[in-house]
């Protein structure tokens, strides 16, 4: 379970800013607009990061305040998660990279500002 002031810094990738139309698999229709914060496995595992916890999440810039789900499945069990999307919307974050103009090869800084809450800062 992650503490208060935990953090990890990933880059950005063409995946998470078009997590809906950028795929390898044709296993349903392309959404525009889907996007998603990853989650590296080290991570997932140092900060205890399950699949299918709920989080409160913001933004540095104000932009997100809503709920994440942490997801996919990762690790020789499958219980870690592999990033956080919007809870019940997959174009949440995809709408907070196109209003913070977040290109490939920018960060997100992920900082836990308590068990169950984490704040998402874009670093150009």
């Amino acid at each position: 379970m992650p503490n208060t002031g935990d953090s990890f810094v990933v880059t950005i990738e063409q995946a998470h800013l078009e997590w809906g139309t950028h795929r390898y698999t044709n296993t349903r229709n392309r959404i525009y607009g889907e996007g998603y914060v990853k989650i590296p496995l080290a991570e997932a595992r140092k900060y205890n990061i399950l699949a299918g916890t709920d989080y409160h999440a913001v933004s540095s810039d104000g932009f997100i305040d809503f709920d994440v789900k942490a997801s996919g499945s990762a690790g020789e069990d499958y219980r870690y998660a592999k990033q956080f999307q919007g809870r019940g919307n997959l174009k949440a974050i995809g709408a907070w990279y196109e209003n913070c103009g977040a290109s490939v090869g920018d960060k997100v800084r992920v900082e836990f500002l308590s068990s169950c809450s984490v704040k998402f800062t874009l670093i150009k």
